[in-house]
């Protein structure tokens, strides 16, 4: 499970790294809600954007369960 949830962490973290200089990009939320529901049954996600010297995201997701995955579908 935890070569899993690195993988996991890659794809979310290299969505976050691509928008490091700009705004979400359109579907981020989307997207992200997608991939959150291939591993984990959730009842909320958050993204909070905070623009300074560096532009912040910060990933709030509510998680009920992991779902028995063991590779991505998409």
């Amino acid at each position: 499970m935890k070569n899993q949830n690195n993988a996991l962490y890659d794809r979310v973290k290299s969505m976050v790294i691509t928008d490091k200089f700009g705004a979400l990009p359109q579907g981020f939320t989307e997207r992200l809600s997608g991939l959150l529901a291939e591993y984990f049954v959730y009842d909320g996600l958050q993204v909070h954007t905070e623009l300074g010297a560096e532009n912040n995201v910060l990933l709030c997701v509510s998680v009920k369960r992991a779902r028995p995955v063991g590779t991505p579908t998409t």
